[in-house]
């Protein structure tokens, strides 16, 4: 029984991962499979330019583990080429080192942590008098706000913004599941 592969590592999910010969249809063409490991050992050699030593160590394996990864990468875009064949991305037991996309690529996780960023503007509460409007009575007022308003709502923001993110996720995938 062969040893099961390690984990490649790739500097980032790939962008695109479905490519079509151009005047063949698509209900013709066979699909060949290109993994997301030999995209990553394709980007470092040919496009990089890396030296299979230098890019070997970029993926975390051995230069025989990536020279048969890059060969195997080869071997199935140039049958993709010559061939007119569709060629898909996807596959291969890889660790994305970069997460420039947030964990989220075409509204699709990648299996990253989903990062994102919030903003909080500052407290609105001053304490002078100011014009505004009741809606219930529907006529301009006069409001000034009283008492002790913390300067900074940061701490309790945090718990605010998980928890719409998580009904944001769950909303998505109960209307997955429609």
């Amino acid at each position: 029984m062969a040893r099961p592969k390690n984990s490649r590592r790739v500097e980032r999910a790939p962008g695109a991962t479905f490519f079509t010969p151009c005047g063949v249809p698509l209900t013709e063409a066979e699909t060949v499979t290109l993994t997301v490991e030999g995209l990553e050992a394709l980007r470092l050699s040919d496009l990089e330019g890396l030296n299979a030593s230098d890019a070997a160590g970029r993926c975390g394996v051995s230069r025989h583990a990536y020279g048969r990864t890059l060969a195997e990468a080869r071997r199935t875009v140039a049958e993709a080429l010559v061939k007119g064949r569709i060629l898909r991305i996807e596959g291969g037991k890889v660790t994305v080192i970069k997460n420039d996309a947030g964990g989220i690529n075409g509204g699709v996780s990648n299996g990253n942590a989903i990062t994102l960023g919030v903003s909080v503007r500052p407290t609105p509460s001053i304490a002078m008098k100011q014009q505004s409007v009741d809606l219930v009575k529907k006529e301009n007022v006069e409001i000034s706000i009283k008492g002790r308003h913390d300067a900074c709502i940061v701490p309790r923001a945090v718990p605010v913004v998980e928890a719409a993110v998580a009904i944001a996720l769950a909303d998505a995938l109960l209307e997955e599941e429609k």
